[in-house]
């Protein structure tokens, strides 16, 4: 039946896929890519679950309610995807992760394992770093936006030095290059990171920092026939 809704170039149901675990929340999407360049996310809910989801996700309009089983509605804004103030506690969380996980992309770079390496640096450090960078964002304009999944909106808010220190951040396949862009990230990390602490006081852990960067650069310098770190 799905597809009156056009001539479809390929659908997931996510609650029936096995490799990726499904919700199992009663819901039932069907995610619809149509030749024409349309897309459609479907997702059909049990009634007496309707209103279990109504508002979870804040972009979501009220189209037409026939029997009237919406209890209620709120209007749909972006309310939902503003950037969040963090707590001192979720900060330092955030710089905990980056500086822990950094350790690995060094470990994989030494031992020129690309995909272990480039794996943890896009990974678990990115994934930091693109926080950091929107907390930084909401600090500029009082958590009042929305940056984009995956940071996607931060040419449109990041000060214009700051873009392109960011896109260096990305390198190719190239050890060397890696190197690069990994210490590129860490310094503006920091940078971002200081000047979030000091607008609203809280603690940058620049101890950690001084450590893991010392550490990362002795990584670097060690021959490729070195038996052990020191």
């Amino acid at each position: 039946w799905i597809h009156r809704f056009g001539e479809i170039m390929i659908v997931q149901m996510p609650e029936e896929m096995s490799l990726i675990p499904a919700d199992e929340d009663g819901k039932f999407p069907y995610l619809m890519q149509f030749m024409d360049g349309n897309r459609i996310d479907l997702t059909l809910v049990p009634f007496d679950l309707i209103n279990k989801f109504v508002g979870q996700d804040s972009l979501s309009k009220l189209l037409l309610d026939k029997d009237n089983c919406i209890v209620e509605f709120p209007p749909a804004s972006d309310r939902g995807y503003l950037i969040k103030k963090p707590t001192e506690k979720e900060f330092l969380d955030c710089c905990n992760e980056f500086w822990w996980c950094s350790t690995n992309v060094a470990k994989g770079l030494w031992r020129e394992e690309l995909s272990y390496a480039k794996g943890i640096l896009d990974g678990p450090v990115r994934d930091m770093f693109i926080v950091m960078l929107e907390w930084h964002i909401g600090m500029k304009t009082d958590f009042t936006v929305n940056a984009g999944k995956f940071g996607k909106l931060f040419e449109q808010y990041i000060e214009k030095d700051m873009w392109e220190q960011f896109k260096r951040t990305y390198s190719n396949a190239e050890y060397e290059d890696i190197w690069e862009s990994f210490f590129a990230m860490g310094d503006m990390f920091r940078k971002v990171a200081n000047g979030f602490a000091n607008a609203y006081g809280y603690q940058y852990p620049q101890s950690d920092d001084d450590r893991v960067t010392s550490y990362l650069k002795h990584v670097k310098a060690l021959t490729k026939d070195s038996t052990s770190i020191y």
